[in-house]
């Protein structure tokens, strides 16, 4: 358990834990047979990059990565999905996501995000965000607790509700 007061908490830093669960309706991008996606992540000087799902264009991921968040990080981060066609990578959608919507929701279930710069396709994240503590004034006994990123996955049967 962590005791923490309000001043200890810095209120831009801290760690945004994601995860990309899959895609749904992309867009395909080949001639002959059917793209093979991947997603990949932006945010500031750091990228994230999930594997490739050969020939899906409702991919599933369930890729976890944590973006460490500074008071000069970006507003926003970018999600691409791109195929990557033998070493030949088009762009099949992309989408900008403002973090401030993580920072005060703390943590987001199941949220479909539409792709842009593509005739469809969407991408369900989840996110939990968790600010900095400064160590020097943080009050109370840490246990060892579950990372974020081994909570329960959204229902894969379940597009839109991001209900467990």
């Amino acid at each position: 358990k962590i005791s923490i007061e309000s001043e200890n908490v810095a209120p831009h830093e801290g760690s945004i834990f994601m995860t990309i669960h899959k895609g749904d309706t992309l867009d395909n991008k080949e001639y002959f047979g059917t793209s093979d996606p991947y997603a990949l992540v932006t945010f500031g000087d750091q990228t994230f990059k999930s594997d490739t799902i050969n020939n899906d264009l409702n991919p599933i991921w369930n890729y976890d990565f944590k973006m460490d968040v500074k008071e000069d990080s970006p507003s926003s981060f970018n999600i691409e999905i791109w195929d990557d066609n033998y070493g030949r990578h088009v762009l099949m959608g992309s989408s900008t996501f403002d973090i401030h919507n993580i920072m005060t929701s703390k943590k987001i279930e199941g949220k479909w995000i539409d792709l842009e710069n593509c005739k469809q396709g969407k991408v369900l994240i989840s996110t939990d965000y968790v600010p900095s503590v400064s160590t020097s004034e943080s009050s109370g006994d840490v246990e060892d607790s579950k990372s974020p990123l081994n909570r329960t996955s959204v229902p894969l049967d379940e597009p839109s509700t991001g209900g467990k």
